[in-house]
C-alpha cells in the first residue's frame, strides 16, 4: 500500500523540479528583458505549488508508519 504514495512523492519531487528549471530558465530571460515579470511570478507560484506537493506527499507517506508506545513484536 505504500508503494502508490512513494511514488506519488517521486512524481511530486519531479513535478518540483520542472519547475524550478523552469523558474530559473524565466530569472534568466527576465535578465535579458526576454520574459515578462509577470511570467517570473507565474512560473514561482508553479513552482511553490510543485513543493506544497512534495509537502503533501511526505506527510501522507509519514502518516501510513504505524506507531506503538511500546516495543515488543507482535505474535
Amino acid at each position: 500500500m505504500t508503494a502508490p504514495k512513494k511514488a506519488d512523492l517521486e512524481y511530486a519531487k519531479s513535478q518540483l523540479k520542472q519547475a524550478q528549471i523552469a523558474f530559473k530558465s524565466t530569472s534568466a530571460l527576465i535578465e535579458g528583458k526576454f520574459a515578462s515579470p509577470d511570467e517570473l511570478k507565474t512560473r514561482e507560484a508553479v513552482m511553490e505549488g510543485a513543493q506544497a506537493l512534495v509537502d503533501i506527499s511526505k506527510q501522507r507517506l509519514a502518516d501510513m508508519k504505524i506507531l506503538a508506545p511500546f516495543s515488543g513484536v507482535v505474535v
